[in-house]
C-alpha cells in the first residue's frame, strides 16, 4: 500500500518537471471545460489553462447531451420543454465566452467560436472577435453559427455583421453557415493565406470582392456555397495554389477558372441540391474539368481562355495534384481523363473516387470500348511526371481494370498505385481485381496496394520480378 502511494507521488513529481510551455501546448488541444479541469489535478497547474495557445469555444464541448436535444428541437420544430431548456442552457454557455477570453494571459495562435444568432444581434460576437484579434493576436480564426449549421440557411437568418477590416490581421480564416450581405470585414486582408467558406450564401458581387481583397491566398476552399450566379477565379483576382471545390451550386456555363498558379485541385461537385429541370445545367466535377481543360470545343471566342493563336488553353497546365470523382466505366469520362493527362503534363499525383452513373453515349469508337486504354498513347504526363495514383470505390469493371493496367505498364516513373475496393464488391469482382497481380509491368519497384472490403482477412505481401506488390486487407 505504501509503495503504491509512493509510486503515485513520484508520478506527480515527474509531471511537475514538464515545462510550462509544453504543458500549455498540450492542454490547448482540450475543450475549454477539460482544460480548466486540469487546474484541480496538480497545484502547479492551477493557472496553466490561462496560457493555452489554442482556444476553442464550443457549447458542444460542455454538454453533448444538450447538443443532441437542441438538434432534435431544430429538426422537429416542436417546443418541447426539456429540449427547449437544453437549447437555453447551450445559449447560456456562450455567456461564459467573454470571461474565458479575458482570462487568457498570453497570445493565442488559433481560435474557434461556435455561437448562436442572438450573439450576432447583441454584438457579442464582434466583441469576442475584436478581443481575440486585437489583444490576443489570433492568426487563425474559425467562426460557426450553431443554428444555421443544423437547420440550414435561408434568407431569413441573421447575416454575419462585423466591422470593416476586422479580418485584416488573419492568416487563416474559416466561416461556416452564414449569409453574407457585405464584404467589409475582408478589407485589407493581404496577410490571409488560407480561406475556407463552408455553407455560405453570398451573391456574385460579394464573392468577387472577397477574392479581390485576399490577394495573397495560397489555399481556397468553397464547400456547399450558393447564392451566386457566376463564379470567376482567375489570376487577376486570385492566385491560390490549392483550390478545393465541394458541392458548389452554380450553373456550369457561368464558371470561369483561369488560375495557372493552382498546383492542387480537389473537385467534388454535384447537382444534388438542384431541381430536376436544372440538374443538367449545374456544376459537376466532370463539367468543371471539361470546361477548364479545353476538353469541349464549343466555346465562344470571347472566353478568357481562348487564344486566337493557340485556341483554347488549359487553366490547369501547372497542376500537380488532382483529387476528384469520375466514373471510369463511362467512356466519355475515360476520354476526359486521358485528355487531362495530355494537357496537365506536370501532374504527379491523382486521386479518383469511382462514381457509378448512367453511361454516356459519345458515338461509336474506332475500336471496342474495352480497348480504349490499351490503344491510348503515352502523354508527357504519363511518361515523365505521374508518380502516385489512388482509385477508391473500385469494383473491378473492365474499364477500371484496363485503367490500372495502363498505369502499371505505360508509366515508367510510377511508384505507387493504390486500389481501394468498394464495400459491396462481389466475390467475382474481387477475383477480377486480384488479376491485377498477373499483369506485365514496366516501371521498376512500383508498389500496387489493393485494399479489399473484407475487414477480417489477414495481411500478406507478394514479391514478383520487377514489381513489389503489397496486397493489404483492412
Amino acid at each position: 500500500m505504501e509503495s503504491r502511494e509512493k509510486r503515485s507521488k513520484q508520478e506527480i513529481d515527474i509531471s511537475n518537471f514538464l515545462p510550462e510551455a509544453v504543458f500549455s501546448n498540450i492542454i490547448s488541444w482540450l475543450p475549454v471545460k477539460e482544460a480548466v479541469r486540469t487546474s484541480v489535478l496538480v497545484k502547479s497547474w492551477k493557472y496553466a489553462w490561462k496560457y493555452v495557445m489554442r482556444l476553442d469555444l464550443d457549447p458542444a464541448s460542455i454538454s453533448e447531451q444538450n447538443v443532441e436535444l437542441a438538434k432534435r428541437e431544430s429538426q422537429n420544430g416542436k417546443e418541447l420543454t426539456p429540449i427547449r431548456r437544453s437549447r437555453e442552457y447551450l445559449m447560456r454557455c456562450t455567456e461564459l465566452y467573454t470571461s474565458v477570453i479575458q482570462s487568457i494571459k498570453d497570445e493565442v495562435t488559433h481560435s474557434q467560436i461556435v455561437h448562436f444568432s442572438t450573439n450576432i444581434n447583441s454584438g457579442e460576437l464582434e466583441k469576442w472577435v475584436e478581443e481575440l484579434l486585437m489583444r490576443k493576436k489570433v492568426r487563425a480564426l474559425s467562426l460557426k453559427c450553431f443554428e444555421n449549421a443544423i437547420i440550414g440557411i435561408d434568407y431569413n437568418v441573421e447575416h454575419l455583421g462585423l466591422c470593416a477590416g476586422i479580418f485584416s490581421s488573419l492568416e487563416c480564416l474559416e466561416l461556416t453557415s452564414y449569409r453574407l450581405l457585405d464584404t467589409s470585414p475582408f478589407q485589407s486582408c493581404e496577410r490571409l493565406r488560407t480561406l475556407k467558406l463552408s455553407g455560405l450564401v453570398l451573391g456574385t458581387k460579394l464573392i468577387t470582392e472577397i477574392f479581390s481583397f485576399c490577394e495573397s491566398l495560397e489555399k481556397l476552399s468553397m464547400l456547399q456555397c450558393q447564392g451566386f450566379s457566376k463564379l470567376e477565379i482567375s489570376s487577376g483576382n486570385l492566385n491560390s495554389h490549392i483550390l478545393i471545390l465541394y458541392k458548389v451550386y452554380c450553373r456550369w456555363s457561368s464558371v470561369v477558372i483561369d488560375a495557372p498558379g493552382v498546383a492542387e485541385l480537389q473537385a467534388y461537385c454535384s447537382a444534388e441540391g438542384a431541381s430536376q429541370e436544372l440538374r443538367e445545367s449545374y456544376l459537376t466535377q466532370e463539367k468543371l474539368l471539361e470546361r477548364c481543360t479545353g476538353f469541349l470545343s464549343c466555346y465562344e471566342r470571347s472566353h478568357p481562355l481562348y487564344s486566337c493563336r493557340m485556341g483554347y488553353v488549359s487553366a490547369f497546365h501547372n497542376l500537380q495534384v488532382l483529387s476528384t470523382s469520375l466514373d471510369l466505366n463511362d467512356i466519355r469520362q475515360a476520354i476526359l481523363l486521358s485528355y487531362i493527362f495530355r494537357v496537365c503534363f506536370q501532374l504527379k499525383r491523382l486521386d479518383i473516387t469511382v462514381e457509378v452513373r448512367d453511361l454516356c453515349k459519345v458515338g461509336k469508337l474506332c475500336h471496342p470500348e474495352h480497348l480504349f486504354w490499351e490503344k491510348k498513347g503515352i502523354s508527357d504526363c504519363i511518361a515523365c511526371c505521374l508518380r502516385a495514383v489512388t482509385v477508391q470505390n473500385f469494383r473491378g469493371q473492365v474499364l477500371e481494370i484496363e485503367f490500372v493496367k495502363y498505369l502499371t505498364t505505360r508509366a515508367p516513373r510510377m511508384r505507387r498505385v493504390t486500389v481501394k475496393c468498394a464495400d459491396n464488391c462481389t466475390n467475382k469482382e474481387i477475383t477480377a481485381i486480384r488479376n491485377l497481380l498477373s499483369f506485365p509491368r514496366s516501371p521498376m519497384n512500383v508498389s500496387v496496394v489493393i485494399e479489399p472490403p473484407s475487414p477480417t482477412a489477414a495481411r500478406f505481401s507478394i514479391f514478383l520480378p520487377n514489381l513489389i506488390i503489397f496486397v493489404v486487407y483492412v
